[in-house]
């Protein structure tokens, strides 16, 4: 990998680097906020509904105790013969559109009345959720019992649920299972008038994130978006920064290539590159006189030589030439004289 390369990538590195930290923060603390704020808006319309479904349920214990106190129910006594107590227990079942039976038993459990016929005269058996003892103004102590069978439809029929969120009313065993799921938001609370029972709000963690979701996605978009630009800005600055080094290396390749030592670097800046511009062309300046100079005495050095050899040539032909002539013609010969 060339050094603009490992420049461009490490600028793109450390123009990302922020970037995605801090999204990935503001993500996160996003949805931690979002979070809590679904859920305390989903606590708040829990806690609204509980109270509504108390107040349901201490009107039904009111009525009970209304209907209790009346004298239509010392005909307990008298096993109800005129049905007047069964007619008050039809009209109450359906003033409140009850989900349910009301019954009467007397103190050894018998049914007396009912708004479910086939139980009269029978003995009570039955899941009661509330019972009200009956007392006589002619006798001392209870003379039977009100009850009230009273179904989870009542109150659940009264829950308004909506496309991500719904209401279950559910055990303490079911909530504990069930709170393992991670897959919904989830707040509970227990019905105050009916011990055991719990009311949930559940909301799908997918659709409650949906607009975060999108805003991720969002993220992911930029993030790519953001990756191009910087990697843009990066190979543009890389390419400002870069060029004078760039213009040094190509220039020392060209003199090792060519051994051309006439070739200078441009000088475009007056930063430390600039300096080492400037610094690598007086090298080239100095190196090439020194190769001047070099030539040079090179080439003295092989003109002396050169005469060497010839005074060297010329002394052993005057040596071998003084063996055959005579002195006179010698010495007129070398004189440059002719006869």
């Amino acid at each position: 990998m060339s050094f603009k390369s490992k420049t461009i990538l490490l600028l793109i590195v450390l123009g990302l680097t922020p970037y995605v930290i801090t999204m990935v923060l503001l993500l996160n603390v996003f949805r931690s906020d979002l979070e809590q704020r679904l859920l305390q808006d989903m606590d708040a319309q829990l806690q609204g509904t509980l109270e509504q479904l108390d107040r349901q349920l201490l009107r039904l214990e009111k009525d009970l105790k209304f209907i209790a106190s009346l004298d239509t129910m010392n005909d307990v006594l008298s096993g109800d013969l005129d049905g007047r107590i069964n007619a008050l227990l039809d009209l109450k079942k359906q003033d409140l559109n009850l989900i349910g039976e009301f019954l009467v038993t007397d103190t050894s459990g018998m049914v007396i009345s009912s708004t479910d016929p086939a139980r009269i005269q029978q003995r009570y058996s039955g899941q009661q959720f509330y019972e009200v003892p009956l007392y006589s103004g002619f006798i001392d102590g209870p003379i039977g019992q009100l009850i009230v069978e009273f179904s989870l439809e009542n109150l659940q029929r009264n829950l308004v649920s909506s496309e991500y969120t719904h209401y279950q009313i559910i055990t303490p065993e079911t909530l504990a299972a069930e709170s393992t799921n991670d897959q919904v938001l989830r707040v509970a609370g227990e019905i105050v008038r009916w011990p055991g029972q719990i009311l949930q709000l559940v909301q799908s963690r997918e659709a409650a994130f949906a607009a975060l979701d999108r805003l991720t996605m969002f993220f992911y978009v930029a993030l790519g978006v953001g990756t191009v630009v910087i990697a843009a800005i990066a190979y543009l600055v890389a390419s400002y920064i870069l060029r004078p080094i760039l213009e040094l290396s190509g220039t020392a390749r060209a003199i090792t290539d060519t051994q051309d030592y006439s070739q200078r670097v441009v000088v475009s800046s007056g930063d430390e590159i600039g300096e080492l511009s400037r610094a690598f062309n007086h090298m080239l300046e100095g190196i090439q006189d020194m190769l001047r100079r070099l030539s040079e005495e090179s080439e003295n050095r092989i003109q002396l030589a050169q005469e060497k050899n010839r005074a060297e040539m010329l002394q052993s032909l005057s040596n071998k030439l003084s063996k055959y002539l005579s002195p006179q013609v010698y010495e007129s010969i070398f004189a440059g004289e002719t006869d």
